[in-house]
């Protein structure tokens, strides 16, 4: 067996949490899952709290980097699962709150950069949208997805 990098522990990570919640992440299923031994695991994060707490800062590192464009690029899945984690522990939901802040500051600039009037008020509606769609949908890139964000942006250009 090989080692796998930090990187590809946290994206099986995320993955085994959207598909089945935190629970559900043992060092022994991202093993077999990537095919690599635990000494792997144990090199890049010595045990399980330590991979946790990466896998949080992770997400929320990829939720809110980048450019305004790519805000809500993530999977709705992942962003379900640790709103539905940091509901039971309140580390996790710091971390949420940093990213909804982050990601709020954000659109509150793009609609600032703007000109229009009330830019937190259309940033927060347009985030309040996305956070109900991720529980709604598993694709932000389905038809179903793109006609809600047209209905949005529609409802965002009616505001005076």
């Amino acid at each position: 067996m090989t080692r796998a990098g930090r990187d590809k522990w946290l994206q099986e990570g995320l993955e085994v949490l959207s598909k089945s919640g935190e629970a559900a992440v043992t060092i022994e299923l991202l093993a077999a899952r990537l095919g690599v031994n635990r000494g792997s695991f144990a090199f890049h994060f010595g045990d399980l709290p330590a991979f946790m707490t990466a896998l949080v800062e992770h997400w929320a590192e990829r939720a809110i980097d980048g450019d305004s464009a790519r805000i809500f690029a993530g999977d709705p899945r992942v962003d379900r699962s640790m709103r539905a984690w940091g509901a039971r522990d309140p580390a996790v939901q710091l971390i949420v709150r940093r990213v909804d802040e982050a990601r709020l500051a954000k659109l509150t600039a793009i609609h600032r950069a703007s000109g229009k009037s009330e830019p937190e008020r259309r940033a927060f509606f347009e985030h309040a949208a996305f956070v109900g769609a991720s529980w709604l949908l598993d694709d932000l890139g389905s038809p179903q997805a793109q006609a809600l964000a047209d209905d949005l942006i529609r409802a965002l250009e009616a505001l005076p």
